[in-house]
């Protein structure tokens, strides 16, 4: 009755928590250092590793899926520029043929005004030796064709006016 046990004892504690599935060791079994003595549930773990795993391909696709709208933003914003440069080369195009027009209404008006001054003069020369009835004729004739390149001038103006929607006049 006067009996005593020698022992050493150490207390073991896991670096994860969690269920024991399988100890491995029975009482008073001598073990080593590195020996396993008891097996944790891999169940949860797993479950936990499936789950990140999981958030790691959703996250993936998320971030195809914003690169792939990304290019089709880029895309359509290269598109955008190219319209817009376009329409502005359009814009500059018409803006040269308005001055193109503007000169040669200007140029119509010169040509009117001398072809009224020569005709004012034939008609007050008319009738005398110094000027034919044909001369006449011609200088009325150059007097109606300045009118008729002026108005047609005049409407190529109003027409590229129009069409960059400015007023007419």
């Amino acid at each position: 009755d006067d009996a005593y046990v020698n022992g050493h004892v150490t207390f073991v504690a896991p670096r994860v928590g969690g269920q024991i599935s399988r100890v491995l060791v029975d009482d008073n079994n001598r073990v080593h250092q590195g020996d396993l003595i008891a097996q944790i549930d891999k169940e949860p773990f797993e479950i936990a590793v499936a789950q990140k795993k999981a958030a790691v391909d959703t996250a993936d696709a998320d971030l195809q899926a914003a690169m792939a709208s990304t290019r089709g933003l880029e895309a359509e914003a290269r598109s955008r520029r190219w319209k817009l440069q376009g329409a502005v080369q359009d814009l500059d195009n018409q803006v040269a043929l308005l001055h193109d027009r503007v000169a040669a209404l200007d140029k119509s008006r010169a040509t009117l005004a001398l072809a009224q001054a020569n005709f004012d003069r034939a008609k007050q020369l008319l009738g005398t030796p110094a000027e034919s009835r044909q001369q006449y004729d011609q200088r009325q004739e150059e007097f109606s064709t300045a009118t008729a390149q002026v108005t047609q001038a005049l409407a190529g103006v109003r027409q590229i006016r129009a069409s960059l929607g400015l007023p007419t006049e």
